[in-house]
């Protein structure tokens, strides 16, 4: 029922700390940005600043920027044509407390061409393997 749907929703929002400060996060592929509507809709009591976001896709830029606003002091927010990650030297990025990224679909999914390793995309994933490591060097988490 709604009600119980509320009720849960509720319980999990009350069961997440309070924090001093806001949180930090990088998002190698970040898409659409699945993640901020995942904290939307459990109503994030705690603020978040995204860091470090990258996206090839230029179609991306009008839709982040109306969820997010432009970029503020102290974000990286590539999209388009300067927003490839293999591109980019992460050992000089600074701690962030999460990482969220999901593999690249293309080279492995049904949906995809399925040549793993051998489609050129697949270098993405290293690549987000590559900033999980070194974050997880600096000590964050990572989804």
């Amino acid at each position: 029922s709604a009600a119980s749907d509320v009720y849960k929703r509720q319980r999990l929002v009350g069961d997440i700390p309070t924090l001093v400060r806001g949180i930090t996060l990088a998002m190698p592929c970040v898409g659409l940005d699945a993640l901020t509507a995942a904290l939307t809709e459990l109503r994030w009591p705690g603020p978040y600043m995204i860091k470090y976001a990258f996206d090839t896709d230029p179609d991306l830029a009008l839709p982040l920027w109306r969820l997010h606003g432009p970029p503020v002091a102290g974000t990286v927010f590539k999209i388009g044509a300067t927003g490839n990650i293999l591109e980019e030297d992460i050992s000089q990025w600074d701690r962030v407390d999460g990482i969220c990224a999901g593999p690249p679909c293309p080279p492995y999914s049904m949906i995809g061409t399925r040549r793993g390793n051998d489609d050129p995309r697949a270098a993405v994933h290293a690549r987000v393997t590559d900033v999980l490591v070194d974050q997880g060097w600096k000590h964050s988490f990572f989804s």
